[in-house]
């Protein structure tokens, strides 16, 4: 005969107190997500550091970003990142490239981004891709447009958005209106307000995609939502050209929810 509460799995708290640094990582992560209090934070940072004690790469990063929430513990932050990134946890690697990169370490921040880029992280190679548009040129060109090939397969907008363009614009490449207009709209579905101001304006023109009026105004009345400014200033040239009854439907399109990327 079983004794009550035989066979029950152990409650989250009660494998943290046993000393699971898994569970003790996220009780850490919801005190963390939670009201956002002293209390609240103080909990957090308990329950990481039990789990960091142990080892437990993904708790060194959350107290590293813990820490990046007060001025007063960059350095502080930038350690946890260190100890994470040395246990291979690739998201505090980036985290170390965003900290050399804010500190003006463009070329540490380069390496760092590449290192973690190599491996598959999506937003390094992002971030990488970024530079080196920066830095344009030739070189510059080819190498932003392989690494956002690599993070905008894996669904990082940005990416999208930037490889729309590098083909709109012919950089390092022939311009390829189509190509670009993929990408754009890759990244607009996913909420990119400057990438919604490219497609909007490449459906005005009928730019790699069919003219639709429509569209146009739909795309930048989201992207006016997001804060685009270049939106705002280039939709009134697409109202006059709209009856009342397109620009109704575009403006109903625009407040519908998009579904999202997972």
């Amino acid at each position: 005969m079983k004794r009550a509460g035989q066979g029950k799995e152990p409650t989250l708290l009660a494998r943290a107190e046993a000393g699971d640094a898994e569970a003790q990582n996220e009780l850490g992560r919801q005190y963390a997500s939670g009201s956002g209090d002293k209390r609240s934070r103080e909990m957090a940072e308990r329950w990481f550091r039990r789990a960091a004690d142990q080892g437990f790469v993904r708790a060194k990063h959350n107290l590293g970003v813990l820490c990046l929430n007060d001025p007063n513990r960059k350095s502080e932050a930038l350690r946890w990142f260190e100890e994470a990134s040395a246990g291979g946890w690739l998201p505090s690697v980036y985290a170390v490239g965003l900290l050399m990169l804010e500190a003006d370490m463009r070329d540490g921040a380069m390496t760092i981004f590449e290192s973690a880029a190599v491996k598959g992280h999506a937003d390094s190679q992002d971030a990488l891709s970024n530079l080196y548009f920066e830095r344009g040129g030739e070189e510059g060109h080819a190498k932003a447009r392989y690494w956002a090939e690599l993070a905008a397969l894996q669904g990082v907008a940005p990416a999208q958005a930037r490889l729309g363009v590098i083909y709109h614009d012919g950089l390092g490449v022939e311009p390829d209106p189509a190509l670009s207009a993929n990408w754009a709209l890759r990244a607009a579905e996913a909420g990119h307000p400057g990438a919604q101001a490219m497609i909007g304006v490449a459906y005005h023109l009928g730019a790699g995609v069919d003219a639709d009026l429509v569209e146009a105004a739909h795309w930048l009345l989201r992207s006016i939502k997001g804060g685009n400014a270049m939106a705002g200033s280039y939709l009134p040239r697409v109202l006059r050209e709209l009856d009342p009854t397109g620009t109704a439907e575009a403006k109903l399109r625009a407040s519908r929810p998009r579904p999202q990327l997972h």
